[in-house]
């Protein structure tokens, strides 16, 4: 029965990595030390999301429509969408009242998928 449990466990960390958000996030935890904390504001900001998108200053540098994910910042996002799903499923500890993030009891489960992508993509 351990491959039914190897692809549940890959299927869920593909659905995890579907985020840009939430891959942005793990890939700061996954280059900290495996017992550091990582600043969430910091995590989001090092893969270049653009400062107006972290805080919501409204700005928006595409012709498109706005859609009800431009008009929400990305830390509320990440606060009330992507870590409460990230901590759900183990991959990260997250501390709110200090806004950190670091590995979590099944951070194993998702860091090497992760790393494939990051691989794929880079070539």
């Amino acid at each position: 029965m351990k491959g039914g449990r190897q692809r549940d466990d890959l299927g869920r960390a593909l659905e995890a990595l579907s985020s840009q958000e939430r891959r942005y996030l793990l890939r700061a935890v996954v280059e900290a030390d495996p017992d550091d904390w990582v600043a969430v504001e910091d995590a989001l900001a090092d893969d270049g999301l653009a400062s107006n998108e972290l805080v919501g200053d409204g700005g928006r540098t595409s012709s498109t429509a706005p859609t009800v994910a431009d008009e929400e910042p990305l830390l509320v996002r990440a606060h009330h969408q992507h870590l409460p799903y990230l901590v759900d499923r183990g991959y990260v500890r997250w501390d709110d009242a200090e806004g950190r993030v670091r590995r979590g009891p099944d951070f194993e489960e998702v860091a090497p998928v992760l790393a494939l992508l990051d691989g794929c993509h880079e070539q």
